[in-house]
C-alpha cells in the first residue's frame, strides 16, 4: 500500500511540472479521476452500528469523469472495483460467521460543486454529489483451513483468511447484481489549473439484504466509503483571435484632424485650427522657434536669440526680468510630439511643457538656456552676457 501511495504521488508530482508549462488554454472540457477508497461493511454478520466501522476494511479503486454544466452543477461517471467483507469471531463454533465479496460498481452521480461560491474561488471548497447505480457482487466464506477440511473447535481460531468457499443460499436465489445510491460530501482543491485532489466521505445504500450471504432481519446491507483521488482536468485549447482591423481606414488616420495622416505626420496632436505645414507641423513664418499661434511677434529679425513666446530678447526685456524675479517658469500643459533630431540642426520638439529658466544670480557666468518644444524650431545658440 506504502508503495502504491509512493507511486501516485511521483505521478502527481510530474503532473504538476507539465501543467505549469505555458499553455493557450480557456474552457474545461472534463475531468478525469483515479484513487483508492476504504470500504467498512454493515450487515447481518455483526450488528449494524457504527462503533463497528472500518474495525473489518477492504479497499477498493474508483475511476470517474466529471463533465462541469454549471458552476454549480456537474455529471459524474464512476466505475468502481474493489471488496467488501466481514467477520464474526465466538467461542461457540457454530456463531463464527465471516465473508468477502469483491464487487463492481457502475453509475452516475450529479455532484454540486460550491468552488465559485468561496472567497479563495476554488483553490479549496466542499462538494457534495447524490447518485445511482448498478453494484455486482459474489460473497465467499473462508469455511476451510489450510487442509482443506471444515474449520473445527480448535483450527478456527487459526483461520488462514482465504475465502475460497463461494455462498449460496438454498432456499433463495437472490440477486447478485442489485441497485446502489450513493451520497457523498468531500473536499477538493485545485493543486494547478490542471491538478486537483480530491477528499471524501460517502454512505452507499444497496438494494439488497444479502451481500454478506444473510438475511436475518429486515435492514438492507450497506456500507461507508473513505476515499481520495487525484484529478486532471483537460481543456480546450484556445483559437487565435482574428484581429479584424480595417487597414485602409488605419493608414489614413489623422488623429489631430491636421489635414495630414498620421503616418505622415511629423508632429502629432497639434492643436485645433492651428495651420500647418506638409509635415503636420505649426507654421513657424520667422523661423525663430516658436510657431504663430504662440508667437507674439511674428516677424522677428534676431531669430536666434528670442524668449519662449518668439520675443527677441532686447537689454528691456532681460533687465523687466531681472527685477521682476530671481527664477521664472512657466509651464505648458499640452502635448505635442516627440523629440526627434532632423537635418539643418532642426529640432522636433515634443512639448509637454514649455520652460524658461533664468537665475539671476548667475547671469554672468552661466548660459541663458532657452528651451521652446511642440514646434519645429533652430536649435538657439548659447548666450553670454558681460
Amino acid at each position: 500500500m506504502k508503495k502504491i501511495i509512493l507511486l501516485i504521488f511521483i505521478i502527481s508530482s510530474n503532473f504538476i511540472g507539465l501543467s505549469q508549462k505555458k499553455d493557450s488554454i480557456s474552457q474545461e472540457i472534463f475531468t478525469i479521476g483515479f484513487g483508492p477508497k476504504l470500504n467498512s461493511f454493515f450487515g447481518d454478520i455483526k450488528n449494524q452500528n457504527t462503533s463497528n466501522a472500518f474495525t473489518n476494511t477492504r479497499i477498493a479503486w474508483s475511476f470517474d469523469i466529471e463533465k462541469r454544466i454549471s458552476k454549480l452543477f456537474g455529471i459524474q461517471l464512476e466505475y468502481i472495483n474493489g471488496k467488501l467483507s466481514d467477520n464474526y469471531r465466538s467461542i461457540h463454533l457454530n456463531e463464527n460467521r465471516n465473508f468477502e465479496s469483491s464487487f463492481n460498481k457502475i453509475g452516475a452521480n450529479i455532484i454540486l460543486n460550491f468552488d465559485n461560491y468561496t472567497e479563495n474561488k476554488g483553490n479549496f471548497s466542499p462538494y457534495i454529489s447524490l447518485g445511482a447505480g448498478l453494484f455486482s457482487f459474489q460473497p465467499n466464506g473462508d469455511l476451510l483451513d489450510n487442509n482443506g477440511n471444515l474449520y473445527d473447535s480448535a483450527s478456527i481460531f487459526f483461520r488462514d483468511y482465504d475465502y475460497e468457499t463461494p455462498l449460496t443460499n438454498d432456499s433463495v436465489a437472490y440477486k447478485t447484481t442489485v441497485l446502489n445510491t450513493p451520497i457523498l460530501l468531500g473536499f477538493k482543491w485545485k493543486e494547478s489549473r490542471y491538478l486537483q485532489g480530491r477528499i471524501y466521505a460517502s454512505y452507499n445504500f444497496l438494494f439488497s439484504d444479502w451481500i454478506d450471504n444473510l438475511n436475518l432481519n429486515d435492514n438492507n446491507d450497506h456500507y461507508l466509503s473513505l476515499g481520495f483521488t487525484f484529478n486532471y482536468s483537460i481543456h480546450r485549447k484556445n483559437n487565435k483571435e482574428k484581429l479584424n482591423i480595417d487597414w485602409e481606414k488605419f493608414n489614413n488616420s489623422d488623429e489631430d484632424k491636421d489635414g495630414i495622416i498620421d503616418l505622415n505626420d511629423k508632429c502629432h496632436k497639434t492643436p485645433k485650427n492651428v495651420q500647418v505645414d506638409m509635415f503636420g507641423c505649426p507654421i513657424d513664418s520667422d523661423k525663430d522657434g516658436v510657431p504663430d499661434h504662440i508667437d507674439l511677434e511674428i516677424n522677428t529679425k534676431n531669430i536666434l536669440h528670442v524668449d519662449e513666446f518668439g520675443r527677441e530678447l532686447t537689454d528691456s526685456l532681460i533687465y523687466d526680468r531681472l527685477h521682476h524675479k530671481d527664477s521664472i517658469e512657466i509651464e505648458k500643459k499640452q502635448i505635442f510630439s516627440d523629440t526627434t533630431k532632423t537635418k539643418d540642426n532642426e529640432m522636433n520638439y515634443d512639448y509637454n511643457e514649455i520652460k524658461f529658466y533664468y537665475n539671476i544670480n548667475n547671469l554672468f557666468n552661466e548660459n541663458l538656456f532657452i528651451k521652446a518644444e511642440k514646434y519645429w524650431a533652430i536649435k538657439p545658440k548659447i548666450l553670454f552676457f558681460s
